[in-house]
């Protein structure tokens, strides 16, 4: 014999075998399962597909929002930063000339150029502040300083 449930769906009471309930729920925990995530691993809202979340993110004013927009924005045309250090007074120009072209505000930039820049570089900054690491200037002329480029070496090498 089989066991049947009692089940109230949308105010209609019924019921129903137990496997044809089981069957149910496997398929929605399959679909659950199969469901796009959002990319900051943020739950899903009720009957979102998971596409919604990068729709968000590109309305955001947050910095977080800003950052993944001109990150997005400028992934491939900003250089990433040479191995030869006599090469970094151009490196910084490119990189500015493509913030000005895509008017990126300046809470953002040392955001999207820490990513560009070399292990070495990285290291470097390691040893700055948090609140100089904001500015973009202070970590271009940080570098600058590390790797030696006085004023008159930059000029040098343009």
């Amino acid at each position: 014999m089989q066991e049947l449930l009692r089940v109230v769906y949308s105010g209609i009471v019924t019921t129903i075998p137990t496997y044809i309930l089981h069957w149910y729920l496997e398929m929605e925990l399959k679909k659950i399962q199969l469901q796009p995530r959002i990319p900051d691993g943020e739950d899903d809202e009720a009957g979102s597909t998971g596409l919604e979340g990068t729709a968000a993110v590109a309305r955001d004013d947050s910095l977080t929002g800003r950052t993944k927009k001109f990150g997005d924005a400028l992934g491939h045309v900003l250089p990433h930063m040479p191995s030869e250090h006599a090469e970094l007074p151009q490196f910084f120009d490119t990189v500015e000339k493509r913030f000005t072209i895509y008017q990126v505000p300046a809470e953002v930039q040392t955001k999207l150029l820490i990513p560009i820049l070399s292990s070495q570089a990285k290291t470097i900054i390691g040893r700055m502040t948090s609140s100089d690491l904001m500015s973009y200037n202070k970590v271009k002329q940080f570098l600058l300083t590390e790797f030696r480029l006085t004023p008159k070496r930059v000029q040098s090498t343009v």
